[in-house]
């Protein structure tokens, strides 16, 4: 056994000793400053000793020993088992050498860390983790397998998300429903789709298709395509197919927004004061909003009226335009109004009172505002403060239209009437003074004589009064009956040639011719009901010339001369209404003439 140790001795430690003191020495010889030397005893002696540590050293080592953990020994040699693998004591081979948990042994015995979706429990095998399941590296048992996205539950049992629901991580969380604005039609997913743009699933979770994404408020399906509302518009509601435009109850074009896709009428901003909304039902920006008619100023306001006598059409940014001569402003100021035929006015006129007749014309009473030319025997004068045709006064006449004055009578003339055209003669050999009104006036030349004047005629007249008798047969009915029994008298003339009566159309009327012996004919008439309309009226001719009119409300007592065998006429300018109508005959003046 020494022997054995010596030898062993000798190789492992003794021999590399001497070569190494041989070099030494080599060098030693050559280095004269080396620091070892043979000839120093004391070196020699510290050699030795160790020489002798190393020997008994090697005989202790020679001993043999149980193999140590993770270690194995074979032909008297101890191995490390490999790495991440561990060996009982005492082992011999390497296959006593087992990979720890979380490992895997490979055919040539090298401990592999365990792959994700499997887990190695200590014995060197490799295992799969349950369906839909997984596991990180260095997994080391069933338990350490979890389940993948889209499914939930433990890692032995793994179910997979609903549809309407979706898990995005690992673990065994459950599945968590689908948030509005997401849906999923499938199962074990990991995530919820997003609804298309401008879409969602309001107030609702868990959709399971893409139908349940409905359109935004604030847009619309515009064949097909969502669209957002327009400026001027929103909607408040989901899903609608048109948008609604901004406005109050009726009041529409009044109205604006600052951006597409408003969701509510709050969003719906009113137009500065007196502007619209040109072309359209509401706007897209306060600039959208033009001044209104008969208000001038920019896009957006602020609006001013248009000043007296100027107009202003339509909405929009052009300014007031002043009515030119002979025009005047509608009550709106949005247009200009010409005035009537014969009447002229300023420029910038605002009424249409500024229109003034021409000289000669007068107002229209049965046409308010028209201009009409005053007749033969009129003239033109203001009557509170409006034109009007009087008639000649008594002593006075006119023959020619659009006059503003009368002739008085001349010599030897006179005129008891009012707007006559011409004057009467006085009787043979008799004059007259200008401007006589009575027959009286006109005086027995010199050697002609005549019966004193004894003043008006006082004798009997003769009267006929149609008062309240308002229809055709009435009135025909009192004429007859007046005929008959005052036939020695003033007669009606109830012949067809002289009777007319006038039922249907607007007027009721009569025709009688004037009887002889009487030179005057005194009519009252008028009415006591309100026409309310011009257009009705009472009315008087002699010979188809108007001599008198009586309108609303008015009563009126006329006088005139007349030949025998003049007619006169007497209607009434609207069926069936009330009235008063009394005519007198009766003498002017009594002369030798007369008979009496």
């Amino acid at each position: 056994m020494w022997n054995n140790i010596l030898k062993y001795s000798y190789k492992r430690h003794l021999h590399p000793i001497i070569m190494h003191y041989n070099k030494v020495q080599s060098a030693r010889i050559s280095d004269p400053t080396a620091p070892f030397t043979m000839s120093n005893p004391w070196h020699g002696f510290l050699l030795w000793l160790f020489c002798l540590v190393l020997v008994l050293r090697a005989a202790d080592a020679q001993q043999c020993r149980l193999c140590e953990n993770s270690t194995y020994c074979f032909l008297e040699t101890q191995f490390i088992c490999p790495v991440n693998s561990r060996s009982l004591p005492g082992s011999n081979n390497i296959t006593d050498c087992v990979c720890i948990a979380g490992h895997y042994a490979t055919e040539d015995h090298i401990c592999r860390p365990c792959e994700p979706g499997f887990f190695c429990p200590g014995d060197e095998s490799l295992q799969l983790c349950a369906s839909n399941s997984s596991s990180d590296v260095f997994a080391t048992s069933a338990a350490d397998c979890f389940c993948v996205p889209g499914f939930s539950g433990s890692s032995s049992a793994c179910a997979p998300c609903l549809p309407g629901s979706a898990k995005h991580g690992n673990g065994s969380a459950a599945c968590v429903l689908c948030v509005a604005g997401k849906f999923q039609h499938l199962t074990a997913t990991s995530e919820c789709a997003t609804c298309p743009l401008h879409t969602n699933t309001p107030g609702r979770t868990g959709s399971i298709a893409a139908s349940a994404c409905v359109r935004n408020p604030g847009y619309f399906n515009n064949i097909g395509i969502i669209t957002a509302c327009v400026p001027g518009t929103f909607q408040s509601l989901a899903n609608q197919t048109v948008c609604t435009d901004c406005k109050r109850g009726n009041v529409e074009n009044r109205f604006y927004t600052l951006q597409n896709a408003s969701t509510s009428d709050l969003a719906c901003l009113a137009c500065p004061d007196f502007s619209e909304v040109l072309r359209s039902v509401s706007g897209h920006g306060i600039l959208s909003c033009a001044c209104s008619a008969r208000f001038a100023g920019p896009d957006g306001g602020p609006c001013a009226a248009c000043v007296a006598g100027s107009v202003k059409a339509g909405a929009g940014n052009h300014a007031c335009a002043e009515c030119a001569a002979n025009e005047y402003a509608n009550p709106l100021n949005t247009i200009c109004i010409v005035c009537t035929c014969n009447s002229t006015s300023p420029a910038a006129s605002d009424n249409r009172s500024a229109c003034v007749c021409a000289a000669g014309f007068a107002l229209n009473p049965f046409a308010p505002f028209d201009c009409q030319e005053c007749a033969a025997g009129q003239r033109a004068v203001m009557s509170g403060g409006l034109p009007v045709c009087e008639a000649c006064t008594a002593c006075q006449y006119n023959n020619l239209r659009r006059q503003t004055a009368f002739t008085p009578c001349p010599l030897d003339e006179y005129q008891p009437a009012t707007g006559q055209l011409a004057c009467l003669a006085c009787p043979a050999s008799s004059v007259s003074l200008v401007g006589a009104v009575q027959r009286s006036e006109c005086l027995c030349m010199e050697g002609f004589g005549t019966t004193p004047f004894i003043g008006p005629f006082i004798g009997p007249e003769i009267i006929y009064s149609f008062t309240d008798k308002i229809s055709v047969s009435t009135w025909k009915q009192y004429a007859q009956d007046t005929a008959t029994s005052l036939e020695n008298a003033a007669r009606w003339e109830m012949s067809a040639a002289k009777q007319v009566w006038v039922s249907g159309g607007d007027r009721l009327g009569m025709r009688y011719l004037m009887p002889a012996n009487y030179d005057i004919v005194r009519v009252k008439f008028g009415s006591n009901f309100d026409w309310s309309d011009p257009n009705y009226y009472m009315g008087l001719h002699i010979d188809g010339v108007e001599m008198a009119r009586a309108v609303d409300y008015e009563m009126k007592t006329v006088e005139f001369p007349y030949t025998p065998g003049q007619e006169l006429y007497i209607f009434e300018q609207d069926s069936l209404m009330r009235h008063e109508l009394v005519i007198t005959l009766a003498h002017s003046v009594r002369t030798s003439a007369d008979g009496f």
